[in-house]
């Protein structure tokens, strides 16, 4: 159950919020995902990414919200020198228990808030140009984009990439609901279960603590962003977008659970875009 934060918290204390949260969850989310990932990961966001990234042997990965490393360690094992970040220390931790030495020859992991706008600098004076910079699933726990965005042109190499994957904007949000009902096949004339989704808010969703596995020891913080708030730090940076795919679950079906994304073929739970530097 998504549950709003308190409106007059700054970005700093809405950010210490979401880091605190995954420092308390990365135990359970690396076991929860361990070395391969779930569904969501294997059939929806890595296939997205590895289209989208379209690596190269040898180019340089600058891996964000790398979480337990999965998707750095595919670089790696696709070709790509990475460098993989993550705002939280545990998460990083949980990230090099589970490189091995032969992947650590290929990636390396660096504590890196992508939220305060001295320490990307640093981080930006600190290492070359990119080919490639991917963050999957990371964007929507992120207070605000724009030392992100300001900093891509700079860290990216010309005709770089940025490739992210997010909970789609529009249909996965607290201001959405998933529904089940019964309905008339127009073809048929039969009854048939029937799944839709209510959108009763996008423009403006605050912050909200949500659980996204069941059990996890603590709600983590989602920052919701309609596509025109999504896109426009990136575009005010000189950055085109020149990618998008809405992966959805396109077989199978979940009879225990029925609010399933397996059983809402028809609707994406993932975007994933690439955006790339112009000039």
């Amino acid at each position: 159950m998504d549950s709003a934060l308190a409106p007059e918290l700054s970005v700093h204390e809405l950010n210490q919020t979401s880091i605190d949260s995954w420092d308390t969850n990365a135990k359970y989310w690396d076991s929860y995902m361990g070395s391969d990932g779930n569904d969501f990961y294997q059939l929806l966001e890595l296939p997205a990414l590895e289209r989208l990234v379209d690596l190269h042997e040898g180019e340089h990965v600058l891996d964000l919200a790398t979480g337990n490393g999965l998707v750095a360690r595919r670089m790696a094992e696709l070709g790509g020198i990475v460098t993989a970040t993550d705002i939280s220390a545990a998460m990083l931790d949980c990230a090099r228990e589970r490189t091995t030495a032969e992947e650590g020859k290929r990636v390396i992991y660096e504590f890196l808030d992508v939220t305060k706008e001295e320490e990307v600098e640093n981080f930006v004076k600190e290492h070359d140009y990119f080919n490639a910079i991917t963050m999957n699933m990371g964007i929507m726990d992120v207070a605000t984009l724009e030392p992100l965005a300001a900093a891509l042109p700079h860290l990216l190499q010309e005709n770089g990439r940025f490739v992210a994957t997010i909970l789609h904007p529009t249909f996965m949000n607290s201001g959405s609901s998933r529904n089940i009902s019964m309905g008339e096949n127009g073809n048929t004339g039969q009854m048939e279960t029937k799944y839709s989704i209510s959108v009763e808010r996008y423009l403006k969703i605050p912050p909200a603590r949500a659980e996204a596995l069941d059990g996890q020891p603590a709600p983590q913080v989602l920052f919701h962003r309609p596509l025109q708030d999504l896109f426009r730090p990136f575009f005010r940076h000189g950055l085109m977008l020149d990618g998008l795919e809405e992966p959805s679950f396109t077989s199978g079906y979940d009879k225990k659970k029925i609010e399933s994304y397996y059983n809402f073929p028809q609707i994406p739970p993932i975007l994933a875009f690439r955006l790339r530097k112009t000039k």
